[in-house]
């Protein structure tokens, strides 16, 4: 899976409006995407850091993972402040849940949901590593 992902800095003058940002933000940009790029993504996944209050110290308040079958489409989709009317209308719509613009990476995710197989590698190949 490849992933395109946007840390959002804690606002230090208010807080996040993870519901805007959920609810209109996230549209905005996916369909804007979908316009300008003919592309959308797989599925966004959304990480509300400290959702509760009790971790005002973190760096981070929210990252959305933009995830991508394809490299080749994750690093399209990374094109799309080269649009000008997205960029304007995306860069606009920060103020409206932050302060400040969102940080972005590229990666790529591996998921391994095997527990029972890695429990099994271990006890086979690994119980005797490192002691």
């Amino acid at each position: 899976m490849f992933v395109l992902s946007f840390l959002y800095p804690r606002p230090k003058n208010r807080a996040f409006d993870y519901t805007y940002h959920r609810n209109v933000h996230l549209p905005l940009g996916i369909g804007l995407a979908a316009r300008d790029l003919k592309l959308q993504p797989k599925m966004v996944w959304i990480e509300r850091i400290g959702e509760d209050g009790t971790a005002p110290l973190e760096k981070y308040a929210a990252i959305a993972h933009v995830l991508f079958e394809t490299r080749t489409e994750r690093d399209l989709f990374s094109t799309l402040f080269e649009h000008a009317d997205a960029a304007r209308r995306l860069s606009v719509d920060w103020e409206c849940y932050t302060e400040d613009p969102p940080e972005v990476r590229l990666s790529e995710w591996t998921l391994d949901d095997d527990m029972p197989g890695l429990v099994k590698r271990f006890e086979k190949e690994f119980i005797d590593l490192h002691i």
